[in-house]
């Protein structure tokens, strides 16, 4: 993508008022078509009741940084499969997920996930492979007659 184009795609994604990047209020500090980083400031709501971000929200910021960017990499792809190592755990302190690519065929790609807080320190490390799709070049929906 053009630098604009990223522009605009970070412009709508931190701007946006429905979907899952939205509810969790996700901040996308940068994106390139080498590397993406999002950040998060939890609130309680997203804690599990031992007082740490769940686990969910953690795995969920990590596959959206590498998810976006496959996307700002002319992309379009879903993931195949994620894993996410938790090191130790984290409270309400901001953090942030930096996805780069680490392989790539024709069909698939394979994304690090690193989530650390302002400081450097490492709290989750993932590897997320993904599967890029082709577009179609029309809209019509495809039916089967009965």
């Amino acid at each position: 993508m053009k630098k604009e184009e990223l522009n605009e795609l970070r412009h709508r994604l931190n701007h946006g008022k429905d979907g899952y990047i939205a509810f969790h209020k996700f901040v996308f500090e940068k994106i390139t078509e080498e590397e993406v980083i999002v950040s998060l400031n939890p609130t309680k709501d997203l804690l599990n009741p031992l007082g740490l971000l769940h686990g969910g929200a953690l795995f969920g910021l990590a596959d959206t940084a590498a998810g976006i960017l496959c996307r700002a990499a002319g992309r379009p792809s879903v993931t195949l499969k994620g894993s996410l190592d938790y090191l130790q755990g984290v409270g309400l302190q901001k953090i942030y997920a930096k996805a780069k690519f680490l392989n790539e065929t024709y069909r698939t790609s394979v994304l690090e996930v690193r989530i650390e807080d302002e400081e450097g320190h490492l709290y989750n490390h993932g590897v997320f492979n993904y599967y890029r799709y082709q577009e179609k070049k029309n809209n019509k929906k495809e039916t089967t007659k009965n």
